[in-house]
This record gives structure tokens, sequence and C-alpha cells, in this order.
């Protein structure tokens, strides 16, 4: 039996200008930018929305992402440890704990 993927999408917005600035999901400040990402309904930097293992930006590699163990990552690595290739508990010792976000 095959497993469904945990999968959401991103979506790129234009900022209106006579709009109240929204805060960021990963970084809780401000967005002030012209462009954000809205991804598991909440809103972000587009460098802030990365993957938890190897910290590429989402919203550059493509229109969804992925999320295992609390964690939100691109397709690759979500597969990695899908397969058992690389477990969500070897991901966070790459990482100092201070800067593992666990959404």
């Amino acid at each position: 039996m095959q497993k469904k993927e945990k999968s959401f999408g991103i979506q790129m917005l234009s900022v209106q200008p006579d709009t109240k600035p929204k805060g960021c999901a990963g970084c809780n400040r401000k967005i002030k930018d012209r462009y954000l990402l809205k991804a598991l309904d909440k809103y972000w930097h587009e460098d802030c929305l990365k993957c938890a293992c190897c910290d590429c930006r989402l919203g550059e590699v493509g229109s969804t992402l992925y999320t295992k163990a609390n964690l939100i990552l691109c397709r690759r690595d979500y597969l990695s440890i899908s397969s058992g290739f690389m477990l969500p508990f070897q991901i966070r010792s790459l990482y100092s704990p201070g800067n593992v976000k666990v959404f």
C-alpha cells in the first residue's frame, strides 16, 4: 500500500501598496517586500520559506512543499526521508539546536 504524500501548494503573491503588511511565519517580521509567498495558510518572505534539510528556497524549486515530522521539506528531501534513506532525527543532528525550526 502506497502512502499519500503530504504536499502543499506555494503561491507567490504581489503585495498591494495600500494593504497592511503581513507578518512572516518564518521570522515574525513584517513583509515589506514587493512579493511574498503563501503556504500552509501562512505568509512568508521568499527567503524564509526554506527546506529544513538542504536550506533551498522552496519558492524557487517549485510550487509544492512537503511536511514530515513537523519539518517543511523540498520534494527530494521528503522522498529521502520517506524511503528510509534519511530519518528525521538525522536531519536535526545536521544542525545545531538553535538553527532547527519546527512548525
